[in-house]
């Protein structure tokens, strides 16, 4: 649920720069997927592929003849069809399958791995899963274990550190134990695992919990807002939306804890 926040907070920020193009469907000949100018209604992109997904760094994943690749905003083809599933684009690199066996349910849980937007192969096609980038960091899973991997190529998590997660702003999130701690790019420790619940950073803030009531930590790992809440979201524009105890009214505080009116 952490990891799909990130993801969804991505895609809204992805599709800006392509904004003037919408999707549409042609279903005269099968469905077929292309993009039209959305204000002048003009078809910018004909509708020929099975699939597509949101542009992002103005380049968007498409799907024809079972196999992914990506185009550009004229539609030109500009990583080929080859891929047997893709992920938009973030920070230069985008999460691809290749040579994978989907599931029962068509999820792939190998041949996962990384390319830049010529098409070149980032990493290995090693992973069982793989997360778009999100400042320097993309969670992956390797041999069964939650880790990170960095824009060096390095690889943390395994055994010895439990599961490692991207927690946002240069950060991560180490499950050891039932707990949550953080640690940098260096794996240097930031906070021992102390907690039984948290999120990833928002605007310098995360929400932590020990079973019962949360708060927030900064990226120090110091708890700034006590454990007071039953719910509480992310800061957005320095605004969180929280319910003290069990009163089931949700209020409005700043980073500081203020209620505000």
């Amino acid at each position: 649920m952490k990891t799909k926040f990130l993801i969804i907070a991505l895609l809204i920020s992805a599709g800006i720069a392509a904004q003037h193009l919408k999707s549409f469907t042609d279903l005269k000949n099968g469905t077929h997927y292309g993009f039209k100018d959305s204000i002048t209604g003009k078809i910018v992109i004909p509708a020929k592929y099975d699939t597509t997904d949101v542009f992002s760094e103005d380049l968007c994943a498409v799907k024809m003849s079972d196999k992914w690749g990506f185009i550009d905003t004229k539609g030109v083809v500009v990583i080929p069809c080859v891929y047997d599933f893709a992920m938009f684009f973030s920070e230069g690199l985008a999460a691809v399958v290749k040579g994978g066996k989907p599931d029962a349910d068509g999820n792939y849980h190998n041949g996962w791995g990384y390319i830049d937007k010529t098409g070149k192969a980032f990493t290995e096609f090693k992973y069982e899963f793989a997360c778009p980038f999100v400042d320097g960091l993309a969670s992956v899973t390797l041999n069964d274990h939650e880790c990170v991997l960095t824009k060096g190529g390095r690889v943390i998590g395994g055994p010895d550190f439990g599961e490692v997660r991207n927690s946002g702003e240069g950060y991560m999130r180490n499950y050891f134990d039932d707990k949550y701690g953080i640690l940098d790019t260096l794996i240097n420790v930031i906070l021992p695992p102390t907690y039984l619940g948290m999120s990833a950073f928002s605007e310098g803030l995360a929400v932590v919990d020990l079973g019962v009531f949360k708060g927030y930590i900064n990226t120090k790992g110091e708890l700034v807002i006590p454990l007071q809440f039953s719910e509480a979201s992310p800061f957005e524009n320095g605004v969180a939306t929280v319910i003290f105890g069990y009163d089931g009214i949700e209020t409005k505080i700043d980073k500081k804890g203020n209620i505000i009116k």
